[in-house]
């Protein structure tokens, strides 16, 4: 049609009817078009468009200027088919595109096809694609709109077009057109010289070109950049790509299939890669996965399902290995725990909470209501090709929330079928029975020793016939017959039978003692040792356990505790999780979870006991590594037999804690149904400084609340008022300030009135005065942090109550009473070894010096900054520090150096979660471009 409506956003954002150019108003008015336009045919709330227009400071009036933008866009716009251009959806707004007036669907459908044909090997029609989709683009997109959200989309946006050309360049190489290929390369490289992938990509086109040596001088100066501006060596592609290159591997040419899948996109999040370990030996079900793979061209999703033991897990895992390399963003395994014992069911929550973690997402950026996380999720992972692994799964509603949708593949493990799935997001459905007689004899041969499996073949289809050809009950009585060199396998058929059936149960698909005669006779073949460490280990509660949960459980040296896991790992009843932990199988941990029940109740008490003193010691030592200024706690006696964990290193202490925070977790829920209150608030005070800095204040708040229960049934006013400060502050952390307020007031009043602690009182107004600060309240802050000098001598705090008064002064612009502030902070943090005090101080120096225009102090300042959070290992710290640093360098003239500073700073923040580096990105792209 002549008069039709069509929109761009890569570009600045622009409106045509026809062939003549629209009028969209003011900025802010166009980034409510351009909030519609970005959903593509989804409607938007208000709530969230309001949030598009104020990040911050939202008015009063917010909703009336919302539909003064709206009805000036309907008027600009014109009808479309007798309707408003935007139309009301319920109390939302939508426009309705697709590729025919929307240059970004248009894109991605360009895109999209050109994978398709490059896939098909018809690359030169791929590469011609390409270009057709590239040239929609006309400059920054979303140019000239304002915002931080605007600006976080406008960083996708760039790394979709960097994908395609990305994939456009790879096509070209894969054709031999490496003139170009590399002189798009050698561009992108100016432009992201910390870009791994490009760099790898022009050494593959250099020595396809014949420039082995090129190739190589490429490699050893990104080695030099790589290890002068970031500390680091170069990452696997590209120590990959030149180790291949040196030995002439000729996968590399043209025409040879390679090993490994050459392409990846580059990410401003990490790249998850979570998929379990294959399974060694896996044998059969040739025609399921023949099945599945026709079903990746067709559908989104697949549900295997199958009765308990069937080996559902397995063929997910094992298919999912088959076809990772289609996936090339990544990989995201859960456990949904929908049929275990002895821990509750993974909740949609958890699921989600889970997944953002993986992808890199700061907890504060996640949205609180459920719907609105499902639909992040979903914009998150738009564009991308992920496979989504969700095993042991209940029901449909523990994992609708999780669904990606788009180009990704899932993958549902479940004992039901979840017909529902199907019906709702159009899911196949693979069902696993019992493996065919020749294949279940091939997984015991294998499993026992194939020249084993040659002397009697009758007794192994027998064999397999009584465990009813089931790949658990297989793996379980081969693990019996490869320790058992004295019996041959008729006598062991003979012992079998002798049990009677383990597998009446497997007729209930949610039967949970479905091969208990099996592991009864498998550990009837164990050590007296490691039957009694299987059945402890079911006290753990937690997902996995190391050789030191072992040894506290069982109250034996390390050194025994290892040849025992050992013989319990070569006995098939734990399995390997990963370096230097293990884990059960679900029908292993039911199993041992019965025989826990029925050990004598003071075995159990003393193996609790000593697990939780290995738990809240090892945890004591860590978080004492971690937080050296915190104020202690009074100190537990062990129990004789717990192993307690000691720390040299601060990097040590951080991955103690990042593997055992679910342990942790799992300790305190134990320690609350045993009634040990003493151990409940010593699990939630350990966490509470790691689960901080990593940003995951609810799961401290939960932990915090459950501790502060015990702490009350203990009656001790001071370690309840040091709790309500924690709860106040992890409330103030995710904006509920009223809360907040709340508990904090109830701490400092707890503090001075029943627990006589001054200290304690003066620590809980700090936290006080931060909040205060940050609501605007300023002449509260200031009582607050005074009041803290009043009540202490304490270096470290009083440090933190005078860079609280510094911060405020700051806010009021008064820069030069900051200036004193700070730097008598300073002093004071230097006093108490504090480092972290210190490097906030001077933080807040370097803003008051850029403020008044004193650059080079800033700088100087800054830099120290950036130098204490460097040496404790607080890396968002010291990227904000890095942040103001390049805007104090690009004052003072030193462009340069102000990149460099915001370049590592960008992938620091891109890590911890990537709309955090969005304006320091923007920062970058206002940059004019350096000539090489």
């Amino acid at each position: 049609m002549a008069d039709r409506l069509r929109f761009a956003v890569l570009g600045p954002v622009r409106a045509w009817r026809g062939d003549g150019e629209l009028r969209l108003g003011a900025p802010q008015q166009q980034a409510v078009l351009s909030a519609l336009l970005l959903r593509e045919g989804v409607a938007a709330s208000p709530a969230e468009l309001i949030d598009t227009l104020w990040e911050h400071d939202v008015p009063a009036s917010a909703e009336q200027v919302l539909r003064t933008y709206v009805y000036r866009l309907r008027k600009a716009l014109g009808p479309v088919d007798g309707e408003p251009a935007i139309v009301s959806v319920g109390s939302g707004y939508l426009i309705r595109t697709g590729a025919e007036n929307l240059d970004l669907a248009a894109f991605r459908e360009g895109v999209r096809a050109a994978q398709e044909m490059a896939s098909a090997g018809e690359l030169v029609g791929a590469v011609a694609r390409y270009d057709e989709a590239l040239a929609l683009w006309h400059g920054t997109p979303l140019a000239g709109v304002p915002g931080e959200s605007v600006a976080a989309q406008r960083r996708h946006l760039e790394l979709q077009r960097l994908g395609a050309v990305e994939a456009k360049v790879v096509a070209q190489i894969d054709l031999g057109d490496h003139a170009d290929a590399e002189a798009v390369l050698t561009e992108l490289i100016r432009q992201f010289p910390l870009n791994e992938r490009f760099r790898e990509l022009l050494m593959l086109s250099l020595y396809r070109h014949g420039r082995q040596s090129d190739a190589l001088a490429l490699y050893r100066t990104s080695q030099e950049l790589l290890s002068e501006e970031l500390g680091v060596d170069p990452g696997h592609g590209l120590r990959t790509m030149q180790e291949r290159i040196l030995r002439a591997d000729p996968t590399l040419l043209p025409g040879e299939k390679p090993r490994q899948p050459e392409k990846r996109r580059e990410q401003a999040v990490p790249v998850p890669a979570q998929l379990p370990a294959d399974l060694r030996g896996f044998t059969g079900r040739t025609d399921e996965l023949a099945a599945a793979d026709e079903l990746l061209a067709v559908d989104g999703a697949v549900v295997i399902t199958g009765m308990a033991g069937v080996g559902k897990t397995a063929f997910a895992v094992h298919w999912a290995h088959r076809i990772a390399d289609r996936y090339p963003d990544g990989q995201i395994y859960l456990n949904f725990r929908g049929f275990d014992a002895a821990r509750p069911p993974l909740t949609a929550e958890e699921a989600l909470g889970a997944v953002f973690d993986s992808l890199g997402v700061r907890p504060e950026r996640v949205p609180a209501d459920p719907d609105r996380q499902a639909a992040y999720l979903r914009s998150l992972v738009a564009g991308r090709r992920m496979l989504f692994v969700l095993d042991n799964v209940r029901d449909i509603e523990q994992i609708r929330p999780v669904l990606p949708g788009g180009d990704s593949f899932v993958i549902v493990t479940s004992r039901h079928q979840l017909r529902a799935l199907a019906v709702t997001e159009g899911a196949a459905l693979i069902e696993l029975d019992v493996l065919p007689a020749a294949d279940a004899v091939c997984l015991l041969a294998r499993r026992i020793g194939s020249e084993r499996g040659v002397e009697d073949l009758a007794a192994m289809e027998a064999i397999v016939d009584w465990c009813g050809r089931l790949p658990l009950a297989i793996a379980v009585i081969a693990a019996r017959v490869a320790v058992t060199s004295h019996s041959d396998l008729v006598e062991i058929l003979t012992q079998l039978r002798a049990e009677g059936s383990p597998f009446d149960a497997l007729t209930e698909v949610d039967a949970v003692v479905d091969v208990r005669s099996v592991f009864s006779w498998s550990l009837k073949a164990l050590s007296p040792k490691a039957t009694d460490l299987f059945r402890l280990l079911a006290l753990t509660r937690s997902l996995t356990w190391d050789e030191h949960t072992a040894a506290s459980l069982t109250g034996l040296p390390i050194t025994v505790v290892r040849r025992t896991l050992a013989e319990l790992l070569s006995a098939n009843l734990i399995a390997a999780y990963g370096p230097g932990s293990y884990t059960f199988h679900d029908l292993t941990r039911l199993y041992a979870t019965e025989l826990a029940e029925a050990l004598p109740q003071e075995e159990r008490r003393a193996a609790i006991h000593r697990l939780l003193d290995h738990y809240v010691l090892s945890g004591q030592n860590a978080e004492a590594r971690l937080n050296p200024t915190r104020r202690p706690i009074e100190p537990l006696t062990p129990c004789p037999g717990a192993v307690v964990r000691e720390f040299n290193r601060h990097d040590d202490a951080w991955a103690w804690f990042a593997t055992h925070r679910e342990a942790l977790q799992s300790a305190q829920a134990l320690a609350l149904e045993e009634g040990l209150d003493e151990y409940v608030w010593r699990v939630s005070w350990l966490l509470q400084t790691y689960l901080a800095r990593v940003g995951h204040w609810r799961q401290a708040l939960a932990l915090e609340k459950t501790a502060l229960i015990a702490l009350e049934r203990l009656d001790a006013p001071q370690l309840v008022a040091r709790t309500l400060n924690s709860i106040g502050r992890l409330y103030s952390e995710i904006a509920e300030n009223d809360a907040a307020l709340e508990h904090l007031n109830r701490a400092v009043d707890l503090f001075l009135n029943e627990a006589d602690d001054p200290e304690g009182a003066a620590s809980t107004s700090i936290n006080l005065g931060s909040l205060l600060a940050d609501l605007g309240r300023n002449e509260e802050s200031i009582r607050a942090n005074e009041r803290v000098l009043e009540l202490t001598t304490n270096e470290t705090l009083c440090s933190k109550a005078l860079n609280g008064l510094g911060i405020v002064h700051v806010q009021r612009g008064e820069y030069r009473q900051a200036l004193e502030l700070s730097a008598a902070a300073v002093r004071r943090s230097r006093t108490a070894g504090d480092r972290y005090s210190e490097g906030k101080a001077y933080s807040c120096l370097g803003t008051a010096h850029h403020e008044l225009g004193q650059y080079a102090d800033a700088v100087r300042c800054l830099r120290r900054s950036v130098e204490l959070f460097q040496a404790i290992g607080d890396d968002v710290n010291r990227a904000d520090s890095l942040w103001h640093l390049g805007d104090s360098l690009l004052a003072a003239g030193d462009e340069s150096s102000a990149r460099d500073a915001w370049t590592i700073s960008a992938e620091i923040l891109a890590r911890v979660d990537p709309a955090a580096a969005e304006p320091v990105r923007e920062r970058l792209l206002r940059l004019p471009v350096t000539s090489s």
